[in-house]
């Protein structure tokens, strides 16, 4: 994913980010419950945590494998959801997971029609200012 955005989207993706940030892509499952804890952990799914899933991905998008993913994040980290796909349930699980969840429409560019949707999960509830700057909705 990372090569694809810097090819596509943003070729001076390296060159544009704060000095302290680094972007490592790897197998999820392979970078929990390492010694390191994360800021942020990143899932692009194009079909979603529930549609068109592989039984494979439970492991992630189940509460226990969410459970990991909030014990793999520093105390104030967030894990976020790039999905082409609502799923009422993956809601559900995040919040018994423990997390705090918001989510926004992400409207494509030329495609009135369809949007995608931005889950971000926080291990600690978003001030509604942070929500505010973020572009954030609360997830019903």
């Amino acid at each position: 994913m990372l090569r694809w955005f810097a090819t596509t989207i943003n070729p001076c993706l390296a060159a544009t980010l704060p000095s302290g940030v680094r972007l490592i892509e790897c197998d999820v499952m392979a970078c929990l419950d390492a010694d390191q804890r994360w800021d942020v952990i990143v899932f692009d799914v194009d079909n979603g945590p529930a549609a068109l899933a592989t039984p494979d991905n439970a492991a992630l998008y189940g509460e226990p494998g969410l459970a990991r993913c909030r014990d793999s994040l520093a105390p104030t980290g967030h894990l976020l959801l790039w999905t082409g796909f609502e799923d009422p349930g993956f809601v559900e699980r995040a919040r018994a997971a423990g997390f705090s969840v918001t989510r926004q429409s992400m409207p494509l560019p030329n495609r009135s029609d369809q949007a995608h949707l931005l889950y971000l999960l926080s291990r600690t509830p978003l001030s509604p200012a942070d929500r505010d700057r973020c572009g954030l909705d609360r997830a019903p």
